[in-house]
């Protein structure tokens, strides 16, 4: 019998944990709109400054009683500057920004200078007691994990591998995201290369089987009632989905976001690709104009490009654009639903497991 979440957080069954999507997806009204479904609302402070969070998470309890999880991105322990990927990297993006009528001075100093605000989002969740702290690309450090222990924090790593798996269970943690190859967004692994990932199903069957201890939940290409179902029958005890929740009305998508999203429905093939072309991380979006264009050799490291491509970026969604937007979505995203409000999808999701279910008997 696998390791369940706890009851106290009273979610239903099946447990529905929205994914924790940074760059202004995961906003407030989003979260507290899973959660008061009895699902999971996830909030996510990547790029995010402690002031930002700290306005997020009065707002999140504004809107709902119930519990919420916050999730932190581990920063890289040291960030290789290589001037002449850097550079490149600069003009590439001046290219585009010119075509959105943007200015094109070099701000790359000025962005690489800007402070991490990691360890102050930290002490945020804590004096805020957010009672559900989730993280991605690698551990938190020891003494962090006290500090949460401290506090009664239930504490959620995420692996892309049964090695990185092992290692966040050897740890005082309490769950596993289990991040299959299909998983939308950014790889949330810190080891494990791309041509050892595994599937999302294959990969949490390798969990469970050797980690006991610790409750396992599926991520990656889970879009329908089945694909829930598919995930308990190999022994998850709840299951994450992000590209799912990205045309809810809620989602803080923007319009040419949702657009691009729902005209990949119904395709008999794969849009997606992976690409480390807007930050200098592995991540999968729909396949654009700038994935294309730059390749991971000319990329410099992890967070330079998310820094140098963010105004570009956003321009681009202003100006509805998606060839120059990173739009993030897993493999799943042919089966993607019109756009509709956290509950109907909610609702929709746990019908579709009931009527899975009835099918069988």
């Amino acid at each position: 019998m696998p390791k369940m979440l706890p009851s106290s957080f009273c979610l239903k069954t099946p447990v529905i944990i929205q994914a924790p999507m940074a760059g202004g997806i995961a906003v407030p009204r989003l979260v507290a709109a899973v959660s008061n479904a009895y699902g999971l609302g996830s909030y996510a402070t990547g790029y995010l400054t402690k002031d930002q969070v700290e306005t997020d998470l009065r707002a999140i309890k504004s809107m709902t009683l119930r519990p919420f999880a916050a999730n932190l991105f581990i920063p890289p322990t040291t960030v290789t500057q290589d001037a002449v990927k850097i550079k490149a990297y600069q003009m590439a993006i001046n290219r585009y920004k010119k075509i959105l009528g943007m200015p094109t001075h070099d701000d790359t100093l000025a962005l690489l200078a800007k402070p991490d605000d990691f360890y102050e989002i930290v002490n945020a969740l804590l004096t805020h007691k957010v009672p559900i702290v989730s993280f991605t690309f690698g551990n938190l450090p020891a003494e962090i994990i006290a500090e949460f222990k401290k506090k009664g924090t239930y504490l959620i790593g995420t692996a892309t591998s049964l090695e990185e798996a092992k290692m966040l269970a050897d740890s005082n943690i309490d769950a596993i995201v289990a991040q299959g190859i299909e998983a939308g967004g950014h790889r949330g692994g810190f080891f494990t290369e791309p041509r050892h990932a595994a599937g999302t199903y294959a990969l949490v069957g390798q969990i469970v089987k050797h980690i006991s201890s610790h409750p396992v939940i599926a991520a990656g290409g889970i879009m329908h009632g089945r694909d829930i179902v598919a995930a308990m029958a190999v022994g998850a005890a709840a299951v994450q989905m992000g590209t799912a929740f990205l045309t809810t009305l809620e989602s803080g998508a923007t319009d040419a976001y949702k657009k691009a999203l729902i005209k990949c429905r119904g395709l008999d093939y794969d849009p997606t690709c992976l690409t480390t072309a807007f930050s200098g991380k592995l991540a999968r979006g729909i396949e654009n104009q700038v994935m294309r264009e730059i390749s991971a050799q000319e990329t410099p490291e992890y967070p330079i490009p998310h820094l140098l491509s963010a105004t570009m970026r956003r321009e681009a969604a202003r100006q509805g654009k998606p060839q120059y937007m990173s739009l993030w979505c897993g493999q799943g995203v042919t089966k993607v639903r019109d756009v509709l409000a956290v509950t109907d999808l909610i609702s929709q999701l746990r019908e579709e497991v009931e009527e899975r279910y009835e099918n069988k008997t």
